[in-house]
């Protein structure tokens, strides 16, 4: 008995193989800690906020014209929340897919602890910075909302309480979601349960889901930054002078340009790594496989990226969200925002 006892232990696999997956999360995280920090540190003061809302309560000219500019800008602005939830809502239905494929009927109560845990701090940074009114509060909710609060003439008080309902709504969705991408795409990396430990097929679907990991994450972070663009274009239609409109719509450009950057290489850090990994486990497996004559031709068959055409696929897809910021301005100039 104390034989099998110790045969047991010996199967059993250790704590890092069988969460070592979870490591994955680190760099995107690193990096989306270190842009929020640079982003604290460099938050001017409240001056530029004030000066904004400055613009804003100033005697309007050309008031009809304002109107006609607010109505566009506020309805580029309900598109892309349309958008933003939409996409949350499915980054969230597929990357839990995800999780449920790679796991299976497994019972992983050190992830399942680790992505509630997660959560929980995402939700108490954003509690943090709404109480000590940190740069992103700052710099991207007051810079917009207290200009609206001031143009009383055209934003209603009733609209704007509905204003703040919905981007409670997507703020929550915002720190729950990216979560859900992240440990999805970490999952795609977990042990192969016992019955398919050593099939290559069983790696080709982690790899497959590791895709659709990206596709679903790039998505989201698209819509978030295109929401943020038009949430931050959005004063430029209530002020009355072209270098006033052409200065916001600079500022917004900046703020979603960084954080575009921001997102795109929180995807980089956790889609390379983990694609490598992924290749290099179907190499080794392929290699025991007397029956796969030719590995490069089996790897392309079942969904492995080898061509040139398809790595800059996945690269522009990867980078989607650093492309969202200009294509922000295209947006900014259908909907009036430049004059």
């Amino acid at each position: 008995m104390g034989t099998d006892g110790l045969s047991a232990a010996q199967s059993e696999p250790k704590l890092l193989a069988r969460h070592g997956h979870l490591l994955l999360m680190m760099p995107p995280l690193m990096v989306v800690c270190l842009a929020q920090g640079l982003f604290d540190r460099t938050f001017v003061d409240a001056k530029l906020v004030d000066s904004v809302s400055h613009l804003i309560s100033a005697e309007f000219e050309n008031f009809n014209q304002q109107i006609v500019r607010e109505g566009r800008a506020r309805y580029v602005w309900l598109t892309t929340v349309v958008l933003t939830l939409v996409a949350s809502v499915f980054a969230i239905s597929y990357c839990g897919l995800i999780i449920i494929r790679a796991y299976g009927r497994q019972r992983r109560r050190v992830d399942l602890f680790l992505i509630i845990g997660l959560c929980a701090a995402g939700v108490a940074c954003s509690a943090f910075s709404v109480v000590t009114g940190g740069a992103s509060m700052k710099q991207v909710f007051d810079l917009t909302f207290r200009a609206l609060e001031q143009s009383n003439e055209l934003i209603a008080e009733s609209f704007l309480r509905d204003i703040g309902l919905v981007l409670m709504i997507i703020n929550a969705l915002a720190f729950f979601a990216p979560f859900v991408a992240v440990f999805a795409g970490c999952c795609c990396l977990a042990p192969a349960p016992e019955g398919r430990r050593g099939d290559p097929v069983y790696v080709a679907e982690r790899m497959k889901d590791l895709r659709g990991f990206l596709n679903a994450g790039s998505a989201l972070l698209v819509a978030g930054i295109l929401h943020m663009a038009a949430w931050l274009h959005w004063p430029a239609s209530m002020v009355a002078t072209d270098q006033a409109r052409d200065g916001i719509r600079d500022l917004a450009m900046a703020i979603s340009t960084y954080w575009g950057t921001t997102y795109s290489l929180g995807i980089v850090v956790i889609f390379i790594p983990a694609a490598t990994i992924l290749r290099a486990r179907t190499v080794r497996l392929l290699k025991e496989e007397a029956a796969v004559q030719n590995p490069a031709q089996w790897m392309q068959e079942h969904g492995f990226v080898t061509s040139p055409a398809g790595h800059l696929r996945q690269l522009g897809v990867m980078f989607a969200p650093l492309l969202a910021a200009p294509l922000s301005q295209t947006l900014a100039q259908a909907s009036g925002f430049s004059g």
